[in-house]
């Protein structure tokens, strides 16, 4: 068996499935919205950079950033469920395969890393940061190359505490290595040794062992699944495997639906919304940024361009929702029409950025803003209704279209 000739077919068809969902997804008006948002955005973020002092607190920034950036990801393997049966027997032949695999994973990811690094380029210099820029990035690189080693050897622990712990530690290491670079402080190559340490104890318990199998298989599968995901915004997805995850702290938060036929579908997409895929998980990250930035930055037209921007990613990620229960054949029998079943669905989901744009207003009104925030508080309404009964309700219409 090649199996150097086996990676490269395995990547050329992960690439043709990739360009096949990309042209439903850049296709879409959302491209335009972005574009708009990038452009809006930077030029906000130069003038803000313009008014950073050096008392900036840059390192510790930095230091948040590329703490999660440096420990997210692994080595991309390609690898599928029957491969535990067909390859295992030629294990100890796919040395190039993963060589490969690693290659192709570091440029990904010092790709994804370098973009990150030039977008806070101009702060980096701004706040007269004595190490030249370039010499910061090849820090990053080196270390994101460590990591993707220290991944590799975890992940043949097959305790998941073992690679949930490790994630954590690896973040304060690459939190602390970054902002001791950045101070230029004699503790580095200390905190250093320590991480090489670390790698080092795992890759000396590899020795002897065979390919994690199960694990490597979960990484792809979990990987493709956020890409999945993306793509199902626009067009529909069978690969996609929905996770449920029991949250029976918020179940408080359906207890107020009434029990009654015309509320099925509120009780099941609120349940879906709560437990389901990552509908809960994009909803908070969205709202915690969002958040975060119109109390650090200033300006109201900054402030409402971003409380727009982003209740229009919620919603309009929210949207797959609706899809969320067409494989189930048990809700084609329900005793309800199409017509409760979208109105129902528009109902939660102007519930759901309401949500979300109320607290954007008490956040921002909270930062000294008062009347700018209720002048913020009624333009989201205002976008909301339109989004909802707008836009939303015409994408559905759409989506029905499809399906007849």
């Amino acid at each position: 068996m090649n199996s150097a000739h086996l990676w490269k077919k395995r990547f050329f068809e992960r690439m043709k499935e990739i360009a096949r969902y990309a042209r439903y997804m850049f296709n879409d008006h959302l491209l335009i919205v972005l574009l708009i948002a990038i452009g809006g955005g930077g030029y906000y973020y130069q003038d803000w950079v313009k008014g950073l002092t050096p008392d900036f607190p840059t390192a510790l920034l930095f230091a948040v950033l590329f703490s999660i950036l440096l420990t997210v990801g692994n080595v991309i393997t390609f690898l599928k469920e029957p491969d535990m049966v067909y390859l295992l027997p030629v294990e100890n032949r796919l040395k190039t395969y993963i060589v490969y695999g690693a290659i192709y994973s570091y440029v990904l990811h010092i790709f994804i890393l370098g973009l990150a690094s030039l977008f806070v380029a101009p702060i980096y210099n701004q706040t007269l940061i004595p190490v030249p820029f370039i010499v910061f990035l090849l820090f990053l690189f080196a270390l994101k190359g460590l990591n993707l080693w220290v991944k590799w050897v975890v992940d043949y622990d097959r305790d998941n505490g073992t690679v949930v712990a490790d994630w954590v530690l690896r973040a304060l290491l690459n939190g602390s290595l970054v902002y001791l670079f950045i101070e230029n402080s004699s503790y580095l190559f200390a905190v250093f040794l320590i991480f090489a340490f670390y790698v080092v104890y795992f890759w000396m318990g590899i020795k002897g062992k065979g390919l994690p199998w199960e694990r490597l298989i979960d990484n792809e599968k979990q990987r493709m699944g956020r890409f999945y995901r993306i793509a199902n915004l626009f067009t529909d997805v069978p690969h996609l495997q929905n996770e449920v995850k029991r949250r029976k702290t918020l179940d408080v938060l359906i207890k107020g639906i009434p029990f009654q036929t015309k509320e099925t579908y509120m009780f099941l997409y609120s349940r879906a919304f709560l437990r389901s895929g990552d509908y809960f998980g994009m909803f908070l990250r969205l709202t915690i940024i969002g958040g975060l930035l119109l109390w650090w930055l200033e300006g109201f037209y900054f402030a409402l361009f971003a409380t727009l921007l982003f209740l229009y990613l919620t919603g309009y990620q929210l949207l797959s929702l609706w899809k969320h229960f067409e494989a189930v054949l048990w809700t084609q029998v329900y005793p309800i029409g199409q017509g409760i079943k979208n109105q129902t669905f528009l109902r939660l989901l102007t519930f759901i950025l309401l949500a979300e744009h109320f607290l954007f207003s008490v956040v921002y009104i909270l930062s000294g803003e008062t009347w700018n925030g209720l002048i913020l508080f009624v333009s989201g309404i205002i976008f909301i209704y339109g989004f909802v009964y707008g836009f939303s309700k015409k994408r559905i219409e759409h989506w029905e279209e499809e399906t007849l």
